[in-house]
């Protein structure tokens, strides 16, 4: 129920359902209370132009993204396994016939660091299953393998959790596995604005995390005129940070972090 309750609140509050909803009121209101219309156009379009902005992408971005440092594989500490999150694949769906990243690079991290020879396995953790054909069943982790194997890492070395469908489970799930092994240390890679939430999770679990972000998203110059402009891309940017803000403090609230 959480899980889904989590999903619908980030439906309502993304930038663009926003917009749609205060223009709805807006044709609501008619020509009954003009003044409230227009205070509700104009916020649905300020809100819709803001949140397009490279701007407003980065701000939010910067903010879960500065936590934790960029550095190479090389300088990160050993540990007893590399756990890779999902979220970032796209699944072998008609016509693609093989994993994908999409926008980040988790699969790559994790990859760099295996070879750096900072831990012996990868874990891949995410269960969400998928049917690319008919009787066949896929998840993230089984995607995330087949990327590695790519990536030159060996079959024997990856470690899959196949049961979560969020960050809590992923923790959870992963914690499990890995302590059953007798690990308790872990090199922990996602995209640099989800770190501050999985490190949480993962810690939780009494697990010693040393965060290896991925991904980084608020790069540049923020000051550049032309970051005023508004953008599909940088609209895309900030509904990941805002979901993503939502997602922490939802967690932080209800009392799992």
């Amino acid at each position: 129920m959480l899980f889904y309750a989590g999903k619908f609140v980030q439906f309502l509050v993304s930038p663009l359902n926003l917009s749609i909803g205060l223009s709805l009121l807006a044709l609501a209101l008619g020509r009954r209370r003009p003044g409230a219309r227009n205070l509700l156009v104009f916020a649905g379009v300020a809100l819709l132009w803001g949140s397009s902005t490279n701007f407003a992408a980065y701000w939010l971005m910067r903010g879960l993204e500065r936590q934790y440092p960029i550095l190479p594989a090389a300088q990160f500490p050993s540990a007893d396994a590399i756990v890779l999150l999902g979220g970032t694949v796209y699944p072998v769906e008609p016509p693609r016939v093989e994993a994908e990243e999409m926008s980040g690079s988790r699969a790559v991290r994790a990859a760099r660091l295996f070879h750096a020879g900072k831990a012996p396995k990868i874990l891949c953790a995410g269960g969400v299953p998928y049917e690319p054909s008919p009787g066949v069943v896929r998840n993230e982790a089984v995607d995330m393998r087949e990327l590695l194997q790519d990536l030159g890492v060996p079959a024997s070395a990856v470690v899959l959790e196949e049961n979560s469908r969020n960050t809590a489970e992923n923790a959870m799930y992963a914690a499990r596995i890995l302590k059953e092994s007798g690990n308790s240390s872990v090199l922990l890679v996602t995209s640099a604005f989800h770190m501050p939430r999985a490190v949480a999770l993962f810690e939780k679990e009494g697990l010693q995390v040393v965060p290896a972000p991925s991904d980084v998203r608020a790069t540049g110059d923020p000051w550049r005129l032309a970051r005023l402009l508004p953008t599909p891309e940088a609209l895309k940017l900030t509904t990941l940070a805002v979901n993503e803000y939502v997602g922490y403090w939802g967690y932080r609230l209800l009392g799992r972090l």
